[in-house]
Order: C-alpha cells, then sequence, then structure tokens
C-alpha cells in the first residue's frame, strides 16, 4: 500500500487514485471555480517544484497578469 503526501499532510491511500480521478474527471472547471480555488493554492509550492528561480509570489502575480 502506498500513502499520499502534500505539504499539508496526508493525502490517503495510493490505491484510490482511480476513485479520485473518477470524481473530478467530469467536474466543470469554471471561473469561479477557479477564483474559490485561487486563496488555497501554494505557490510556494509551485514554484519550488516547478519554476527553478522564482520566487512562490512571482508566480501568483504571472498567473493572476495572465489569466484573470
Amino acid at each position: 500500500m502506498y500513502v499520499l503526501y502534500s505539504s499539508e499532510g496526508l493525502l490517503g491511500d495510493a490505491d484510490d487514485i482511480d476513485n479520485i480521478i473518477t470524481s473530478v474527471k467530469d467536474l466543470e472547471v469554471t471561473p469561479e471555480r477557479i477564483r474559490k480555488i485561487l486563496p488555497k493554492v501554494n505557490w510556494d509550492l509551485i514554484a519550488s517544484m516547478y519554476v527553478g528561480g522564482h520566487t512562490g509570489a512571482e508566480c501568483e502575480s504571472r498567473y493572476m497578469f495572465f489569466n484573470l
């Protein structure tokens, strides 16, 4: 059994990943849903994982400028 973790702790059993994907695959991603999620985004984590040389604040600023 594998366990998935996030920066906020335990997410669940990796064996349940198919159930998780099924539960969100038909989810409509609307601007309203995105606006609700944005305050919960850990921009520092995203920057450290995907964008070398940029801070979380820079990533957030770029996303907001180009997408909203």
